[in-house]
């Protein structure tokens, strides 16, 4: 592969300091191990309803709970999350180059880099931001109509958590206390999102 890649950029004619960035990450991304997913795993199909749910919520619950809005309704209910790995939560593995997702798409679930490295270049500006596990995009989507701001793509092989906004809302509703907690955050973000004019971003998160 490699051997056919150099004879592709001498053919083309591409500048040897190029040629030699092309070359390296291509290499780095070849090599880079991938990421398992659990239909990796067939014998996982074997657990038990119940041992699904309690791996399901091992491996997801230190993610969701790194949003703070999410963390103190986990405070209030114990249960919520635990239901929300379950019913509200899928994972996406993504290979280099991979997009995300596209500018101006009506976006109805909430993404957090759980493993890989991604950039993200906002429809303003040719900027390109770097992002690292850990992150989430489009989090405004869980709370308020939302329109993507810009491009987000995959560097490396890697794996994303994406809740849903509607199994989210479908999740709280056997949840009242926590639903009625959920109902007025949202409202407070969307007015603060339309009167205090902020400046828009799949990056945005945790309005303060």
């Amino acid at each position: 592969k490699l051997r056919t890649l150099r004879k592709f950029l001498q053919q083309h004619k591409v500048k040897a300091m190029l040629a030699i960035s092309i070359q390296r990450e291509v290499l780095d991304r070849m090599i880079a191990e991938k990421r398992l997913a659990y239909t990796d795993v067939p014998v996982l199909s074997l657990l038990s309803t119940h041992l699904r749910a309690m791996l399901w919520r091992e491996m997801y619950t230190p993610w969701l709970i790194s949003q703070s809005f999410l963390s103190i309704c986990d405070l209030v209910d114990d249960a919520l999350l635990k239901d929300v790995c379950v019913s509200a939560v899928s994972t996406q593995m993504v290979c280099p180059g991979d997009a995300v997702f596209d500018s101006a798409v009506a976006m109805q679930q909430a993404y957090v880099l759980i493993g890989g490295v991604m950039q993200y270049t906002p429809l303003s500006s040719t900027n390109v931001i770097e992002i690292r596990t850990g992150t989430w995009l489009c989090e405004m989507a869980l709370w308020t109509h939302w329109t993507t701001k810009g491009l987000a793509e995959s560097v490396a092989s890697g794996e994303l958590l994406l809740l849903s906004t509607d199994g989210l809302i479908q999740v709280a509703e056997v949840h009242p206390e926590v639903a009625f907690l959920m109902g007025d955050y949202a409202s407070t973000v969307c007015k603060l999102v339309f009167q205090e004019q902020l400046t828009l971003s799949d990056l945005m998160s945790e309005i303060q």
